[in-house]
């Protein structure tokens, strides 16, 4: 009966797993679509601005100012960014499309609403340091895996009260990983890997005549209890360094948009006043182009980072809500 149970919570916890797993997916593919959205909104607002600098280019033509080749810069910078713009229409709609899929919807039915664009959405800066052990515990593939280990010792017969793995979190959990203060060392007659996992098994003789797992069964499922733990602890450190590392990324990504700004109002200043030529114009918009997408990026990235933090502790947690959260935008 007892490992009957433990099988019907295995069973339980494997659907938990595809459930979380397809949450996570949607959120991701919703904060892409949004990534997208933004830089259509930016290859749009300077196809404009190309525009603009096409016109000036004509009228410098016409006054005898501007040249030929200053015409053929202007016309190529602004079919250059208006070709950039289809191909950002196509992922949107694949988005919105993947996006209903997850809903079990039928192509198109969600366009009218999530094709009118939206903001990436804001996450926080920091998350919570010290994270709980219990997170990870929480996992559907930890649960999973702990269940059928359950379920071969059961099968035995024994008390597996003392079998039963003690999962804790060694250190502190913050941006910059997981800190593990004697994860990996191995002090006689223990096992000890990733968070302390003491599994009487691995003892070897000292539990000679108490526990004996003859069945293959049994030592295979100790031996992915195993496995699975330490993947958990990757996920999350994995997981909390990418986030942290976005955040930074995003930082200097920002300064650049600014400075590349500045540098092509100058130019398109000095290219008005006849103090220079309209090469630096099309390379300071081309610049500017390439850092506002790459911010963008930045953006959807930190967000998706978050959500696969998320999904690596389990889910079901609330982030610290502290005032302080990373907006799009400079």
């Amino acid at each position: 009966m007892e490992a009957q149970d433990a099988n019907t919570l295995a069973s339980v916890e494997d659907r938990r797993g595809i459930a979380l797993s397809l949450l996570a997916e949607l959120a991701q593919d919703y904060l892409q679509l949004r990534g997208v959205q933004a830089q259509l909104d930016i290859a749009e607002r300077n196809e404009q601005v190309a525009a603009r600098n096409t016109a000036l280019v004509a009228n410098q033509f016409g006054n005898g100012v501007a040249t030929t080749l200053d015409m053929a810069q202007a016309r190529s910078q602004q079919a250059t960014i208006a070709a950039s713009i289809p191909p950002l229409r196509t992922q949107q709609a694949v988005l919105i499309n993947a996006t209903g899929l997850l809903l079990a919807e039928q192509p198109r039915a969600l366009e009218a609403e999530l094709k009118p664009h939206a903001a990436v959405p804001g996450v926080p800066l920091l998350v919570p340091v010290g994270l709980p052990s219990e997170l990870v515990r929480r996992r559907p593939d930890v649960r999973e895996a702990e269940a059928r280990l359950h379920a071969a010792t059961a099968a035995t017969g024994v008390a597996v009260a003392s079998f039963y793995p003690d999962v804790a979190l060694n250190g502190m959990a913050d941006l910059n990983g997981l800190a593990f203060a004697n994860a990996f060392s191995l002090p006689s007659g223990a096992f000890q890997v990733g968070p302390t996992l003491s599994i009487p098994l691995f003892e070897g003789e000292k539990l000679t005549g108490q526990l004996r797992l003859r069945k293959s069964e049994q030592r295979v499922a100790a031996i992915d209890f195993q496995k699975t733990v330490l993947h958990a602890w990757q996920e999350v450190d994995d997981a909390l360094t990418a986030f942290a590392e976005a955040q930074q990324q995003r930082t200097q990504t920002a300064e650049a948009a600014r400075q590349n700004e500045a540098a092509l109002q100058a130019a398109r200043q000095r290219y008005e006043q006849g103090a220079g030529d309209f090469l630096n114009v099309t390379a300071s918009e081309s610049q500017l182009l390439q850092s506002e997408n790459a911010l963008a990026t930045s953006d959807t990235e930190i967000a998706t980072d978050l959500v696969a933090l998320y999904r690596a502790l389990g889910g079901g947690w609330q982030v610290a809500d502290t005032g302080a959260v990373q907006r799009s935008g400079g």
